[in-house]
This record gives structure tokens, sequence and C-alpha cells, in this order.
């Protein structure tokens, strides 16, 4: 766990254990999560219709806020668990 994430521990947001994130560079957020396998193979699917658009990203890489942000997202929405 990084010093942002355990920053953010003390907000009571904790990254979902083990999981990959779909990462939307363009809107620099975070639109899906699942197992890392099946993130890599969703962005490589989409990779020739958007190109470098989206990227498989964990917890530790993301930008705290940006985790944050999609923590909040999940406590109010339904969102999109890659499986």
């Amino acid at each position: 766990m990084s010093s942002s994430n355990k920053g953010l521990a003390a907000f009571g947001i904790a990254p979902a254990s083990g999981a990959t994130y779909l990462y939307d560079r363009i809107a620099n957020r975070i639109i899906a999560e699942g197992p890392s396998n099946l993130v890599r193979d969703l962005v490589h699917s989409w990779d020739p219709i958007s190109p470098g658009r989206y990227t498989p990203i964990t917890a530790d890489k993301v930008d705290s806020g940006v985790l944050l942000d999609w923590q909040r997202f999940k406590a109010y929405n339904p969102y999109w668990v890659i499986a």
C-alpha cells in the first residue's frame, strides 16, 4: 500500500483487494475494476478502436484523487465489475 493509499485509509477509503482498475487516460478516471487478466484482455480488445486511451492500473500506481473519486462513485452508483 502506498503512502497515499494509507492516507486515504484515514477517510475509510481502501482500494479493492487484488483489483486492477480500467483507467481512462483522457477522462482521468477509473471506469471499472476486475481481475488483472480480464482488465488487460479488455484493454487489448479496445486498443484498435481507441489506441492508448485505456490502461490497466493498480491502486499503488493510480493517483490517490482518482482512486478516491472511484471509491465515492462506487458508494452511490451502480458500477462495472469486469468478470
